[in-house]
């Protein structure tokens, strides 16, 4: 009798551990939702801002490299700490805007959204924040150090980041803006030709204007701190020639990229040579404008400096200006957002319950439809079933959501391979959205409706050919 009942007891204790280790991972996962439920949940409109380069003749000009190629966005529950989502976004090269719609947050929560462009520039990899995981010290990320030589940025678009937070209500269309401030500081040197023929200045150079390296993330959102690093690594523009003048000035620009820094020592100066003589401007002392000398530069700025040449003497003059806004509207989701104008009119015989489809032998029928967001979503169709009695008409079953930065209408149009077969065949048409390497198919049964993708529950057509 003893033995028997240590074995029960020893059944009875086993049964209860297990009990309690499954209440434990209850427990822990009520903490982390803290009883929402997907009813909970809403949608956020991000507006992401960028700075983009000033330039007299257009201000809303951008270099080639100043733009996106690549956003990043991490979103932490700020009171979990858990990374709810890390999604990259390609952007059209040297894109100034993109826009998504994120609609999976929980109502009644407080987010960081940290942003980051353009992390292949610097070989920066931030896949490591897994979703689900705890973001164990933001101090790591936003104190990121970039070390790569500022000039070589650009070929990969230079990096800019932002962060900001939002408490998620039951708004639909709540939105939140970002600012998303570029990580280097952008010079350009114009030379104005004054002398009346071809002149040529070799060796231009802003001396120490830069730090040697820079945190991704600016370390003040209001841009109002002292940098800790004087400048130390030199701007090197090369050498220009400038044209002579006709009827007008002449003149010719030299453009580059340094990070942020205090003043050195001596001072901001650039350097040069011309007709042999090499000169050093004093930011401090040798400017002819009335631009205020500045004690440091910071990220996001603009340095335009102008150089005269005259007949026997050269002049330096500048200005420390903002870099122009333009705004980069991410509707960040991985659910996408669309419409369904539905079959086109007389091109189809007839539309039946259960969404069946019956073609016409001897024409395509049309559908139409539009992906409002994300603007670099993809979409491709697909038969399923007697998928020899039906093709593409043209083969084309595939295209871009937008086209000029504005979302098109798309049109499906689909036709029966053999017009005179008098047998019954059916197929199941299925279009989908590819979203930054994640597939979400459409249902375009409810033409006039605003659809989000994403859903479990999809309802498709179903093609008929019959007499």
């Amino acid at each position: 009798m003893q033995k028997g009942t240590s074995l029960m007891k020893n059944k009875l204790l086993k049964h209860t551990g297990a009990m309690l280790l499954l209440l434990a991972c209850c427990l822990t996962s009520c903490i982390k939702e803290e009883g929402f439920t997907p009813t909970d949940k809403a949608s956020v409109t991000l507006t992401f801002t960028t700075r983009a380069p000033g330039d007299d003749a257009d201000p809303n000009a951008v270099l080639k490299g100043e733009g996106m190629k690549n956003l990043r966005v991490i979103v932490v529950d700020q009171a979990s700490k858990e990374i709810r989502f890390n999604r990259t976004f390609p952007v059209p090269d040297n894109a100034t805007s993109h826009t998504v719609r994120f609609g999976d947050l929980y109502a009644g929560r407080t987010y960081d959204f940290y942003a980051i462009a353009n992390e292949a520039s610097f070989d920066g990899d931030f896949s490591t924040y897994a979703e689900g995981e705890d973001l164990a010290d933001e101090n790591d990320l936003l104190n990121y150090q970039i070390t790569a030589n500022a000039n070589t940025l650009i070929a990969e678009g230079i990096p800019a980041a932002g962060k900001e937070d939002l408490t998620v209500s039951g708004n639909e269309n709540q939105s939140l803006t970002i600012t998303m401030q570029r990580a280097v500081a952008k010079a350009k040197v114009t030379f104005v030709n004054e002398t009346g023929a071809e002149q040529t200045i070799t060796n231009v150079k802003l001396v120490k204007v830069g730090a040697s390296s820079t945190t991704l993330f600016p370390v003040s959102g209001e841009m109002n701190y002292m940098p800790n690093d004087a400048g130390t690594v030199d701007l090197e523009l090369g050498d220009v020639t400038v044209p002579a003048a006709q009827n007008s000035e002449a003149t010719s620009t030299k453009v580059g990229y340094f990070y942020e820094s205090k003043k050195p020592d001596e001072g901001y100066t650039l350097q040069a040579t011309w007709n042999g003589n090499t000169k050093v401007f004093s930011f401090e002392n040798d400017m002819v404008g009335a631009s205020s000398v500045r004690d440091y530069i910071l990220r996001n700025k603009f340095l335009n400096i102008t150089i005269t040449l005259k007949a026997n003497d050269w002049k330096l003059d500048y200005e420390v200006l903002d870099w122009d806004d333009h705004e980069v509207n991410i509707n960040f989701t991985d659910i996408l957002s669309y419409t369904s104008a539905g079959w086109t009119e007389d091109t189809y015989m007839n539309l039946f319950e259960g969404n069946v489809v019956q073609l016409y032998p001897d024409q395509p029928a049309e559908l139409k439809f539009t992906i409002d967001a994300p603007n670099g979503a993809l979409w491709r169709a697909a038969l399923e079933g007697d998928v020899d009695a039906f093709e593409f008409v043209d083969g084309i079953n595939s295209g871009n959501a937008y086209n000029e930065g504005s979302p098109q209408e798309q049109t499906i149009k689909i036709k029966v391979t053999d017009p005179e077969s008098d047998e019954r065949h059916e197929a199941t048409l299925r279009v989908f959205a590819d979203i930054a390497g994640k597939t979400y198919e459409l249902d375009l049964t409810n033409p006039g409706q605003d659809m989000e993708g994403g859903s479990d529950a999809i309802n498709r057509f179903t093609l008929l050919q019959s007499r």
